[in-house]
């Protein structure tokens, strides 16, 4: 028997296979709900440069352009993130927020780290985590607005993991596992894993941080472009593969095709956090009480969908024919 802890609702449970372990937002901000009550925060305008930029964010974007010096630090609670390049948005995959990392004045490059440093161009935070991390998840969106060849030349938007070793008092890097996102205008998933030369290998800490940044391939057109949009992160403490198996496993969705109801049937140690069905451009199109374990898909039209199950454990995404 394993016992695990599900941090965001520090509760203890014990089950007889394997299971994954998440921490989730309580820790380390990861929905990006929580920001500082002491920055001001200011509602996205049109770009100074009349070509009409980044229309999307308006009016659901907020930046810190007008809050002066404010160290990194002082931003969004758990994490540092440079001033110009980090946004908060009511365009969230769940809950009130998400963060947007992007590229400003430019060209400059946007960070958002995990922990606390007050310049994270020059130091990206090393953190100490309670257990050996295995990978980051989350949903994305990554919008560009390209308005000349040069906008999209050599730039994109990244996650990195790096883990260290303290060997003789100092950190060593253990290992550097890099994501490099494509373009969304629609949350989608994303995983990125933490090879370790061997499995027995235990890092000391860690550094994790996003980055929407070029490679001296000059500006932009737009003084903000490369919007790199996350919420909803984990931070996976078993193999990734392990625990997404191990948790769709503990479900049982049926029929597929479906007619007029899906059914849905789990462990009780299960707490649904919220129910989703998304058609193929990822427009919801019905949600669910999270009680309900019957889906009236009656009224929807023949299609693929995307079933999400959001649970206290991580979240489930099934395909659905609907006919």
């Amino acid at each position: 028997m394993f016992v695990l802890m599900i941090m965001k609702n520090i509760c203890l449970f014990a089950i007889t296979v394997l299971f994954a372990v998440i921490s989730y937002g309580q820790n380390y901000n990861l929905g990006f709900e929580n920001w500082s009550g002491n920055t001001t925060f200011t509602s996205l305008s049109a770009s100074s440069t009349g070509l009409n930029c980044h229309t999307y964010l308006i009016q659901n974007a907020e930046t810190v352009f007008m809050a002066g010096s404010v160290p990194d630090n002082q931003i969004i609670d758990a994490w540092s993130a440079r001033v110009h390049g980090i946004m908060r948005t009511t365009d969230a995959y769940s809950g009130t927020y998400a963060a947007i990392i992007s590229m400003w004045y430019h060209g400059s490059k946007g960070v958002m780290a995990l922990g606390s440093t007050e310049y994270t161009y020059t130091k990206i935070p090393k953190v100490k985590l309670n257990s050996k991390i295995y990978g980051v998840s989350g949903f994305y969106k990554y919008q560009v607005d390209s308005f000349v060849a040069n906008d999209t030349l050599k730039k994109n938007s990244l996650l990195h993991i790096v883990t260290y070793q303290n060997v003789a008092g100092i950190a060593q890097k253990l290992t550097h596992d890099s994501l490099t996102y494509t373009k969304s205008d629609i949350y989608q998933p994303f995983s990125l894993s933490v090879n370790y030369p061997n499995t027995s290998v235990v890092p000391d800490s860690v550094s994790i941080w996003f980055e929407s940044k070029g490679y001296g391939s000059g500006g932009t057109s737009c003084e903000l472009a490369h919007f790199l949009t996350l919420d909803e992160l984990q931070f996976h403490f078993t193999p990734l593969s392990t625990a997404k198996d191990l948790l769709k496993a503990n479900f049982k969705i049926f029929p597929n095709p479906a007619n007029e109801i899906i059914n849905i049937t789990y462990q009780d140690n299960f707490e649904i956090k919220g129910i989703r069905l998304l058609d193929i451009s990822g427009k919801v199109v019905k949600m669910y009480k999270t009680t309900n374990r019957q889906l009236d898909v009656s009224g929807v039209s023949s299609g693929i969908y995307l079933l999400i199950i959001h649970t206290d454990k991580g979240s489930i995404h099934e395909k659905i024919w609907i006919r």
